[in-house]
This record gives structure tokens, sequence and C-alpha cells, in this order.
């Protein structure tokens, strides 16, 4: 909808800060008109809604910097 408005393939129209407050205003009207967590409202509306188990979604990092940028003298990135 917020796409439509701005008409932009960038989004530069409206903005980025004025589309995401929207956007979260928005999701959490839905969640508040069910009466549901926010979190349950966004999963209805996946294609997640059938499955029962909530997951927490698992963190992805970096323990050994190296390169250029790494500052120790590691060779690898």
């Amino acid at each position: 909808m917020v796409k439509d408005l701005d008409g932009t393939a960038d989004k530069s129209k409206l903005g980025a800060n004025a589309i995401l407050s929207v956007s979260l205003a928005i999701a959490r009207a839905g969640a508040a008109a069910k009466n549901q967590p926010l979190y349950q409202h966004l999963r209805s509306l996946t294609k997640l809604k059938g499955v029962s188990k909530f997951i927490l979604p698992t963190p992805s990092l970096n323990v050994i910097n190296g390169g250029k940028h790494g500052g120790n003298g590691l060779a690898m990135q």
C-alpha cells in the first residue's frame, strides 16, 4: 500500500522513516484489533500461520576477525 502511494522504485518520495513509521503503526493496530501480541499478528501474515511452534532466529556472528580491517595481523578475512 505505501509502496503504491509513494510511486517510485526506491521509495524516495515518502522516505524510509515515514514508511517505517506507518508500517509499524499499521502492524500494531492490526494486532490490537485482533487482541493479539504483535509477534503473533505478524506471524499470522506469513506462510507459517499453520505452524504452532514459535522458534527464535539463530544469530550469526563473526568470532575471528582478520584481514585488512581486523587490526590483529591475521591474513584471513
